[in-house]
């Protein structure tokens, strides 16, 4: 007798479904709402930066014609779009719950993990990785060579198809972090800067999670 698989037993069988619906729903929620602050932040900058125009035209600060003062709004206008494309260029590319985590307190390396959601119609490329506590920071993943399982660097950095979302985890694709100056207390906070192809370099925060995880337990492959 065959049965028919419920929503239920979808769940309970492949956890994964459950988490592409959630994707699904959640992802243009998110959209809209990096849209609609991004619009809100730049309406406040020029809001400001026209009430800042004003306050120097009623005082003795700044000596100018009116054709001057318009040149000077048009201008600012313009600067304020520019800001406004690059925020939007940006807010295609939406990344979540970043941790880093070490082997033990005082080793030199590290490895980052995370989710990049590629919002946009077009493919993407996570190029390369930059952070302040490391001396390098490079895209590693995981492959199996000659029955051993090794860690590489990918150079070529990691592609991510376009309304999709590319998984940084154990086992898998991560940062690795070689030459960490720092020392780190758990739950503490850095900047890591990411360059995509298309997107530009976005600077993330990223929490530290402690040590104890075997990130880099492999061999490694250069």
């Amino acid at each position: 007798m065959v049965l028919v698989p419920t929503l239920r037993h979808k769940l309970f069988e492949n956890p994964i479904f459950y988490l592409r619906m959630a994707d699904k729903v959640w992802n243009p929620i998110l959209k809209v709402y990096v849209l609609v602050k991004n619009i809100y932040c730049n309406y406040i900058i020029i809001r400001y930066s026209f009430f800042t125009i004003n306050l120097f035209k009623k005082s003795k600060f700044l000596k100018c014609s009116e054709k001057e003062l318009i040149q000077m709004k048009n201008f600012m206008i313009a600067l304020k779009l520019l800001c406004f494309l690059a925020f939007s260029a940006n807010a295609e590319i939406v990344i979540k719950d970043a941790f880093a985590i070490k082997s033990v307190p005082t080793a030199k390396s590290g490895a980052i993990f995370m989710i990049i959601h590629n919002q946009s119609d077009s493919e993407e490329h996570l190029l390369s990785a930059r952070t302040e506590i490391s001396k390098m920071a490079h895209l590693h993943t995981h492959k199996m060579i000659d029955d051993v399982m090794k860690m590489i660097h990918v150079k070529n950095g990691f592609k991510i198809p376009a309304k999709s979302m590319l998984h940084l985890a154990r086992g898998g694709h991560h940062i690795m972090l070689m030459g960490i100056d720092k020392s780190l207390k758990k739950h503490e906070t850095f900047d890591l800067n990411l360059k995509f192809k298309n997107a530009g370099n976005i600077t993330t925060k990223v929490i530290y999670h402690g040590a104890g995880m075997k990130e880099n337990s492999e061999t490694h492959d250069h």
